[in-house]
């Protein structure tokens, strides 16, 4: 992967000295298509998923959205805040993997879906 400075530096040699793909490849151990992606300007960086994957919770999903469906006719104090869903699932279901925060995640983007 290309860091700030080798990408800088394929842009500059290829631009300011007429340095072909081929050489800068060579030059810099990295490939062609590579190469062609930052002389064009093609970002190279982390891509975010569309779908934050829970795999500890899996077994627990059906329970949490059960308790959040019947949330949704509570007034805005009576309902599960991901805390208590944690210490519910604790206490009632036994649970061993994950953390608060982990949990906590999966109940922010199950609300935002919605």
């Amino acid at each position: 992967m290309l860091n700030v400075d080798q990408y800088e530096l394929i842009r500059t040699e290829h631009r300011n000295y007429g340095q072909n793909i081929s050489e800068l490849s060579r030059m810099t151990g990295h490939s062609r298509n590579t190469i062609k992606k930052a002389i064009r300007g093609e970002p190279w960086s982390y891509k975010e998923r569309s779908r934050q994957p829970f795999p500890a919770l899996d077994p627990y999903i059906a329970i949490i959205d059960g308790w959040l469906e019947s949330d949704k006719g509570q007034l805005k104090k009576q309902r599960h805040t991901a805390r208590r869903i944690y210490n519910r699932l604790v206490l009632e279901c036994d649970l061993l993997v994950g953390s608060q925060q982990y949990v906590g995640m999966f109940v922010w983007q199950k609300l935002n879906s919605a």
